[in-house]
């Protein structure tokens, strides 16, 4: 059973995550700070993270650049919610590999096809989000 971190700091989206992903079959640690976070993400790998860009303390962007510090030897998929992303951000993102921003407000069916592809062994997700293609 595939182990994911969700960190979102808006209490219904988080509960909601964890709905979803549990009922799809994964097992799921729900934090609200990026430094909750970083300790889960320290005390056991995860399979994925799922995590707001706009967290309190360390955001999304740097939670998966930290991970990526600490496994070197694989790249979990990483999805990352953003309110307001922007080419800066996305291009980032494409430099740490595997990983993918959906805008905020995020469809949770989404989430979930891009999770499973992730683990299908799809190397880059190709997907619209909002009007802008990313690889």
């Amino acid at each position: 059973m595939k182990r994911i971190v969700v960190a979102e700091h808006e209490p219904f989206l988080g509960r909601m995550l964890r709905l979803a992903l549990v009922r799809s079959g994964y097992r799921v640690k729900t934090v609200t700070t990026g430094a909750e976070a970083l300790e889960l993400i320290e005390a056991q790998e995860p399979d994925a993270l799922v995590a707001a860009t706009d967290l309190p303390g360390t955001g999304g962007m740097e939670l998966c650049r930290r991970m990526r510090a600490m496994y070197p030897h694989r790249e979990n998929p990483t999805i990352l919610m953003s309110e307001r992303s922007n080419a800066g951000e996305k291009s980032d993102a494409q430099k740490l590999g595997r990983v993918l921003i959906l805008d905020k407000p995020v469809s949770v069916r989404n989430l979930l096809n891009k999770l499973d592809s992730f683990f299908a062994g799809d190397s880059m997700v190709d997907t619209l989000v909002g009007e802008d293609r990313i690889r």
